[in-house]
């Protein structure tokens, strides 16, 4: 008995039909196989953009023939007309139709609570029913005939990692992908497959606008906006890098030919990623042992969300002081938070399981304009420095995790939190279990980023966690200053001239005046500005100034807060922010103290002179290896 063929010799010598190809990964594809001598059929919505992508097509790959539809496939009436010219087309050339490739596709970002109805039905028009339609027309066709014949469905890797500010986009894609699952039992036993393609994140023209206005908007480069792009939006993936459409191409090609007749139902990711959110949360072995049987049962059939959800809540910060040598009972307070708010708050992490498994943390708070990658980003090509606290967290084993508060980067959605202790206290939840796994951490901050790792520090001790082995705080007076005595100027009583030579005095760029960059920065400074212009000093005032220091103290004060190491770091050419302010923090600890000046520096060093950010990361180091006191 001969076995059946499940390939056709003349498989090539049809019709392939692939959707949305004027432009992106459609157009790849259509070149990837006319070259490989299918007659492609490229597919928009004028007359101009299929005319151009055919020539395109043709001159691309050689072929001898390529042919065009025009339709708009977002609505019943196009997809109809669009079968019936592409019929046309294949009794004109006497060639079948075996091979369609759903790419058409719609995608932006938009906040949930902003997408009408009538978007949402657009995005389901557009990304969902054009395959449906065209499929339920041509896979029967194709069943019909015995053919040997080709479903693809070109959806995205948001299918499966659900996006929060593409909802309407990833949830049409999740549809696909049932969709094609559903079409691929219905071919059980014959030629016809149907498969579908998960892409991770691609360079195709409307990303490349994307990241060319996020460049401008953050006064980086193409370059260096792509690199911050995948460690805040994709700190999962593996390639750190947006596939090329000839890539997406190479993977459809395969599956539409003679070799991919025994992939049937798959949904291939063309970028693995490390979906967090689908994997158990880590259980803490102290707690394990302090749980029932039914405890640790509930645990599992929840897929770990069973101790999960006080993670996330405000009430957290009403609970009373944990004992801080009671580590099993701290553990069991502060469960493991949600992989989507590691990635929110320290999107510089790959993994939120590095994060549980780190032995030390370094917890640092970015200054006013800036993002977590003050500290997590080397830079790239011409602008690239090494990061001596880079290097060291590689060598040592040491964990990074830098803070990105809302308001900035891809968290610019998110409205600003109103004041440090708000910040605090939103942060503390998805910090505490991991400071607490480490068992030793340090704390960075610059500008208000110092009073923000005060906060936060002054909040951790009141929960009863441990406090860490030593605090690196720069360029921000001691966090008791009167504010009759604070050398700036509110920017709540500020016009808009008047913020602007505000924000000269603090050393900001002056391409941020910019007309084109003004808009995006103004709000998210005067938010920053907010924090400690209406900061209120609500703790002890530890033991009041020597009259050195600049400033009256009130009376009555107490002991320091704290006991570990404290460096203050001040640049001597910083407008605003001198030694002697600094020199306030040695109040609040009763440990070592010491005060670094940095020559030659201002008060943004960290972003525009990377001499003095060189030398203030080598210090922070010495700091943490236990030698960075006597300075």
């Amino acid at each position: 008995m001969s076995t059946p063929s499940t390939s056709d010799s003349s498989h090539e010598r049809c019709l392939a039909i692939v959707t949305g190809s004027t432009s992106g990964i459609g157009k790849a594809i259509a070149v990837d196989l006319a070259r490989r001598g299918f007659t492609v059929v490229v597919n928009g919505r004028s007359q101009a953009s299929v005319d151009s992508a055919v020539a395109d097509v043709k001159a691309a790959s050689e072929a001898p023939l390529v042919l065009g539809a025009v339709g708009d496939l977002g609505t019943e009436a196009g997809c109809a007309n669009f079968i019936t010219d592409v019929e046309a087309l294949s009794k004109q050339h006497e060639l079948p139709i075996n091979v369609l490739v759903n790419n058409m596709g719609i995608f932006e970002t938009a906040d949930f609570f902003s997408v009408p109805d009538s978007t949402w039905q657009h995005y389901i028009d557009v990304n969902f029913f054009s395959g449906l339609r065209l499929s339920r027309h041509w896979l029967k066709d194709m069943l019909a005939r015995g053919a040997s014949g080709r479903v693809l469905f070109i959806a995205s890797e948001t299918g499966v990692r659900i996006v929060p500010d593409m909802l309407h986009y990833s949830i049409t894609k999740q549809m696909q992908i049932g969709l094609a699952r559903g079409l691929a039992q219905l071919t059980k036993g014959s030629r016809v497959t149907v498969n579908t393609i998960l892409p991770g994140p691609t360079w195709t023209e409307g990303v490349e606008v994307y990241i060319q206005g996020l460049a401008k908007q953050t006064g980086v480069s193409v370059e260096d906006a792509t690199t911050n792009y995948f460690k805040q939006r994709e700190p999962t993936s593996l390639l750190q890098r947006f596939i090329q459409p000839a890539e997406v191409a190479a993977a459809a090609a395969f599956l539409v030919s003679e070799g991919g007749a025994a992939v049937n139902g798959a949904a291939v990711l063309r970028e693995d990623d490390d979906f967090e959110g689908m994997m158990l949360d880590e259980v803490q072995e102290a707690g394990l042992l302090e749980r029932s049987e039914a405890e640790i049962r509930a645990f599992f059939r929840s897929r770990g969300q069973q101790h999960a959800a006080t993670a996330r809540g405000g009430d957290r910060a009403l609970s009373p002081p944990t004992a801080a040598n009671d580590l099993a009972a701290l553990q069991r307070a502060w469960p493991p938070p949600g992989a989507d708010d590691v990635r929110r708050w320290f999107p510089a992490l790959r993994s939120h399981q590095k994060l549980r498994n780190a032995h030390t943390i370094v917890l640092a708070f970015p200054n006013s304009g800036s993002a977590e990658d003050l500290y997590s980003s080397e830079g790239t090509g011409a602008r690239r420095a090494p990061s001596p606290l880079l290097d060291w967290c590689q060598t040592s084993g040491a964990v990074l995790t830098a803070v990105q508060p809302p308001g900035r980067g891809l968290r610019a959605r998110e409205p600003p939190l109103p004041d440090l202790a708000a910040l605090a206290a939103a942060l503390l939840p998805v910090a505490a279990p991991a400071l607490l796994a480490a068992g030793r951490y340090f704390v960075v901050g610059h500008s208000v980023g110092a009073w923000a790792a005060y906060e936060f520090l002054q909040l951790a001790r009141s929960r009863g966690l441990p406090m860490p082995a030593g605090a690196f705080l720069s360029a921000m007076p001691a966090p008791d200053i009167p504010e009759e005595e604070r050398p700036w100027r509110r920017q709540a009583l500020l016009t808009d001239e008047e913020f602007k030579d505000e924000c000269r005095q603090w050393d900001i760029n002056e391409v941020v005046f910019s007309p084109d960059l003004w808009p995006t920065f103004e709000p998210l400074l005067r938010a920053d500005f907010r924090l400690f212009d209406e900061y209120h000093h609500r703790h002890p005032t530890p033991t009041p100034a020597p009259p050195s220091l600049g400033w009256s103290v009130p009376e009555a004060a107490g002991a320091p807060p704290f006991a570990f190491p404290v460096t203050a770091f001040w640049g001597d050419e910083d407008r605003r922010i001198g030694e002697r302010m600094v020199q306030g923090w040695a109040r609040f600890t009763r440990g070592p103290f010491a005060v670094v000046r940095l020559r030659g520096a201002n008060h943004l060093w960290p972003g525009n002179n990377r001499a003095a950010k060189r030398e203030w990361l080598e210090r922070i180091v010495a700091g943490m290896q236990g030698t960075g006191l006597d300075l």
